[in-house]
C-alpha cells in the first residue's frame, strides 16, 4: 500500500483544528501539516488575539502526540471517536493484506489501554493511574518500550494532575530508561515545577549512581524547601555507604527537616544512639537560628537515648548564647516553643525552679523572660505547697519593675496565679502597687493584686499607698493616671469614695467609669 494523506479536524481546547496525517501500510503515522501551516502571523493574531503564540505552540505540541495516538488505535477494536475517520480510511486503503508494525500490533492486543490516546482527560487519567499503581503491568517489556515515547510528548500539553500521573507511570516502569528520564528532568536547568512528584516516583531506584545524581541535583540548589520532605522520604529507601554523609550534609543545611533526616538515618541502619549523637551534635553546634533549637531538642529527646538527652539546664544554657539574646523584644516569641515546654513539664519541679532561678538572676531581659515563661509552666503543672526560694521571690519583686513590658507582664502573670504561696506578701504587694498607676496592663495588674493582697491588712496597705500617691500627685498628668486607675482598683478594694474625694480635692475630676 502506498502512503496516503488524510486530513482530520479535531476538537481541541482552542476549538477546531485540522491536521494532515501521512500513513503507510504498516501503520506508521507522521503529521504532514499542522493547523494554519504556512499562514502569516497576522492570521494567527486575528484568529486568537494576544495569546496566539501559546495557541500555535499548543497545536505543535498536540501534533507531536498524534502519530502515537493514531497509530495506537489503527488496529484496535476500541477506537476513540476523534480518530474513527482516519482509522476507517486506513483500513480501506490497506485492505486485508497489510502487515502492521510492532507498535500497531502491540496496542491492537490491548483495547483496555485505548483511553490513553483519547482526548477525554478523565478516562485517560484513569488508565494512567492504574498503570502507575501496578508494577506488574507497567514492567511488561513491550509496554516499557512503546509507552514512554508517547508519554514524553504528552507531558507538554497535560494538566497538572495528568502530569503527576505520568511521572507515576515512569516510576512504575522501574527500568533504567525511566529512571534516567526522571533524573534528567530534575537535572534540567532551574528548578523543575514537578520536583516533588518526580522524587516520589524515584523510590524504586536505590543504587549508588542514582543517589550520586540526586545529591548533585541537591547541591545545585534545585530542591526548594517544599521539596525536601519528599527528598528525605526518598532517601530513606537507600542503603548505600554514601547516604549517611549526604544526610549529614542536609542536616547542616536544613536542620528544620530534622524529623525526615532522623527517619532516613534510622532506615539506613544507624542505631538510635548513633542518630541521637548526630542530632545532638547539630544542636550543640547551632549558633544562629533560635527557632531550630526546639526542633532539634524534640528530635534528640524523642530518640530516648539517655547519654544524648537534652535536659533543662542544657536547653537554657544553649538559649543563653549571645546570638539568641541580642534580639530586640519585638522579635521575641510570644510563648515557649512546644518541645521546650514539654521539657519543662517533665522536669521535676524542685530541679526546674533551681535552674530557672539562675536565669531569672541573669541581666539579659530575654533570658529573664525565658525563665518566667518556664516558671509559669512549672507552677501550672505542679501547684506549689511551699513558697518559691527566697532569692527567687526577691528577684520577682525586682523584675516587676523591669522596663521591658514582656518581662514585667510575665512576672505579673506568675503572681496572678491562684494559690501561689509567698514568703512576704506585703513586700510583693508593694512591688506590684509600685507599677500599677499608669500601667497599660491594668487587668493583669488587678489580677495580681487580688491574688497577693488577700487579707484586710493587705488591702489596707494598698489603700494607704493610693492615699499617699494622691497626696503626692503634683501634676495634672499624674492625677489623671490615678483617676484612670481608680475604676479598676475599686474591684479590688471595694468602696473607694474617700479616694475619689481626696483626688477631687487635689484638683482632678476622678474617672467614675467602670472598666
Amino acid at each position: 500500500m502506498a502512503p496516503f494523506e488524510y486530513r482530520s479536524t479535531l476538537e481541541t481546547r482552542y476549538g477546531s483544528a485540522t491536521y494532515t496525517f501521512l500513513l503507510d501500510g504498516g501503520g506508521r503515522v507522521t503529521v504532514a501539516a499542522l493547523p494554519y501551516a504556512g499562514l502569516p502571523e497576522s492570521v494567527w493574531k486575528l484568529t486568537y488575539g494576544n495569546g496566539w503564540e501559546a495557541v500555535r505552540t499548543y497545536f505543535a505540541d498536540l501534533g507531536a502526540t498524534l502519530p502515537y495516538r493514531v497509530a495506537a488505535v489503527l488496529g484496535s477494536t476500541v477506537v476513540p471517536e476523534a480518530f474513527q475517520g482516519v482509522v476507517g480510511a486506513f483500513r480501506r486503503e490497506s485492505g486485508t493484506g497489510a502487515v502492521p508494525d510492532a507498535y500497531v500490533a502491540y496496542w491492537a492486543k490491548h483495547p483496555e489501554y485505548m483511553a490513553l490516546f483519547d482526548f477525554d482527560e478523565g478516562a485517560r487519567n484513569g488508565v494512567l493511574r492504574r498503570l502507575g499503581q501496578s508494577a506488574v503491568h507497567a514492567k511488561e517489556p513491550e509496554l516499557a518500550q512503546f509507552l514512554p515515547p508517547y508519554l514524553h510528548r504528552l507531558l507538554a500539553i497535560e494538566s497538572p494532575e495528568a502530569t503527576r500521573l505520568i511521572y507515576g507511570v515512569f516510576g512504575a516502569l522501574g527500568n533504567g530508561e525511566a529512571r534516567d528520564f526522571l533524573l534528567e528532568s530534575l537535572e534540567s536547568e532551574g528548578r523543575h515545577i514537578y520536583t516533588t512528584a518526580i522524587l516520589k516516583n524515584l523510590s524504586g531506584y536505590g543504587d549508588a549512581e542514582t543517589l550520586a545524581r540526586l545529591a548533585a541535583v541537591y547541591r545545585g540548589g534545585k530542591f526548594g524547601d517544599d521539596d525536601l520532605p519528599a527528598y528525605l522520604h526518598l532517601l530513606a529507601h537507600y542503603r548505600t555507604p554514601e547516604l549517611v554523609p549526604h544526610l549529614e550534609e542536609i542536616l547542616a543545611d536544613h536542620p528544620y527537616e530534622v524529623d525526615g533526616i532522623v527517619h532516613a538515618l534510622g532506615s539506613s541502619g544507624q542505631t538510635r544512639a548513633e542518630v541521637a549523637h548526630r542530632i545532638r551534635a547539630r544542636f550543640d553546634g547551632e549558633e544562629t537560628d533560635y527557632y531550630v533549637l526546639d526542633r532539634l531538642l524534640r528530635a534528640v529527646n524523642g530518640l530516648e537515648v539517655a547519654a544524648q538527652r537534652i535536659d533543662l539546664e542544657a536547653m537554657n544554657r544553649k538559649a543563653a548564647r549571645p546570638a539568641f539574646t541580642d534580639v530586640p523584644p519585638v522579635n521575641w516569641p510570644q510563648q515557649l516553643e512546644p518541645g521546650w515546654a514539654d521539657l519543662v513539664r517533665t522536669t521535676p519541679a524542685d530541679h526546674a525552679v533551681a535552674v530557672l532561678g539562675e536565669y531569672l538572676a541573669r541581666p539579659e531581659p530575654r533570658l529573664q523572660r525565658n525563665a518566667l515563661l518556664q516558671l509559669k509552666i512549672v507552677l501550672a503543672e505542679h501547684p506549689p505547697a511551699d513558697p518559691l526560694p527566697a532569692q527567687t521571690e526577691a528577684r520577682l519583686r525586682e523584675l516587676v519593675r523591669s522596663r521591658y513590658d514582656k518581662v514585667y507582664v510575665e512576672v505579673l502573670n506568675v503572681l496572678g496565679r491562684r494559690s501561689l504561696p509567698l514568703r512576704d506578701r506585703s513586700a510583693m504587694l508593694a512591688a506590684v502597687l509600685g507599677v500599677s498607676i499608669g500601667s497599660r496592663y491594668r487587668f493583669v495588674v488587678l489580677t495580681a493584686l487580688r491574688r497577693i493582697g488577700t487579707t484586710p491588712a493587705l488591702r489596707a496597705q494598698a489603700r494607704r499607698y493610693l492615699e499617699a500617691e494622691i497626696a503626692a500627685a503634683d501634676t495634672p498628668a499624674r492625677r489623671e493616671q490615678i483617676g484612670g486607675w481608680l475604676p479598676f482598683v475599686e474591684k479590688y478594694l471595694g468602696n473607694i469614695e474617700a479616694l475619689r474625694a481626696q483626688l477631687a480635692a487635689r484638683g482632678a475630676a476622678p474617672n467614675s467609669s467602670t472598666p
